[in-house]
């Protein structure tokens, strides 16, 4: 149900970033109120392996779902990577791929995945 505490979430640029984190990034909007026209251009995200939270208390289901990739997509529409690296350092990190989508638009220009040093992935014009 649409209500005036349903979120509208549109019109988001990320440009020129350079990231290292333990965690996924994930995009995730509502059956009934999808994220819409976000783009990322010329971004280079490093995944250094396993967060601090699951070696102390384990995995849950949502954990399970969206901590195989680097970026986690589900319910969006024009989502957009250009000239985009996602590294992930460790051979044991639970991501194996740099994106998963579900329920989504997503949209490619230049974008790589690579675990350990060795390339995984690349999506070019989908």
């Amino acid at each position: 149900i649409l209500d005036s505490f349903t979120p509208d979430i549109k019109n988001i640029r990320f440009n020129n970033l350079t990231t290292i984190s333990d965690h996924n990034i994930v995009i995730q909007g509502l059956e009934n109120s999808v994220v819409e026209n976000i783009a990322f251009s010329n971004c280079d995200f490093t995944f250094r392996g396993v967060p601090d939270y699951i070696d102390k208390y384990g995995y849950t289901e949502w954990d399970y779902k969206t901590s195989s990739a680097g970026f986690y997509v589900t319910n969006a529409n024009n989502v957009r990577f250009n000239n985009v690296q996602v590294h992930i350092q460790e051979a044991n990190s639970p991501i194996d791929k740099g994106i998963i989508s579900v329920n989504s638009d997503v949209k490619f220009l230049q974008f790589s995945t690579d675990k350990a040093g060795k390339l995984i992935e690349e999506k070019g014009v989908i």
